[in-house]
């Protein structure tokens, strides 16, 4: 699968990282920092859900540059931060219906007491999930409730779409707290294959 990530960099923090500050250098210099550390970022990712990443062309798709800074384009930068949060809410949309569509509830008490009832009553969903080869057709029900699971609790996934490297986080932050120093913040854009 192919998809679009988006990682939110704290600049300073990226700049620290290289022992720099932002009166000591180019905006060139600060734009391949950030850039660099959001690779840093994507590659920790990259074990856990992502196969392969690059950051993306210029031009490609609709993302006229790799890099977007908050303050450059403050409408655009709040307009990439919500459609990543509505991708994640359509996925997790998508997967509670689809659960209701094959189970006939969206009752989590009740998926859940399936799951450990018809399987081992100790095992937990995580187990089950990540053993699902072992299990019959309820163990797909478990995988999707921890792709769930995780969406909700801001754990990095590939359906996520977004990661925000300052808060170590996939939750899409609230804007007004970006905002207040606009200039701290910016987007990196990877095309990954999962």
């Amino acid at each position: 699968m192919n998809t679009i990530e988006t990682i939110l960099v704290h600049i300073p923090e990226a700049l620290e990282n290289v022992g720099k500050n932002n009166c000591e250098i180019t905006e060139e210099e600060k734009q391949n920092y950030v850039i660099e550390f959001a690779e840093s970022i994507a590659e920790s990712l990259c074990g856990s859900e992502i196969d392969s990443y690059k950051v993306i062309d210029e031009g490609y798709d609709e993302f006229p540059k790799p890099i977007l800074f908050a303050n450059d384009d403050w409408n655009q930068f709040v307009s990439y931060l919500e459609r990543c949060d509505k991708r994640q809410k359509s996925e997790a949309g998508f997967l509670l219906e689809f659960l209701e569509k094959q189970t006939g509830t969206t009752d989590l008490k009740q998926l859940l007491s399936d799951l450990l009832l018809s399987h081992n009553r100790n095992a937990s969903i995580d187990e089950i999930a990540e053993n699902s080869w072992k299990y019959d057709y309820l163990s797909e029900y478990a995988v999707l409730l921890k792709k769930l699971s995780h969406l909700i609790k801001g754990t990095f996934i590939f359906e996520s779409g977004f990661y925000d490297s300052y808060r170590n986080t996939s939750l899409v932050p609230y804007y007004t707290t970006i905002k207040e120093n606009a200039k701290d913040w910016a987007l990196v854009f990877f095309d990954c294959h999962g």
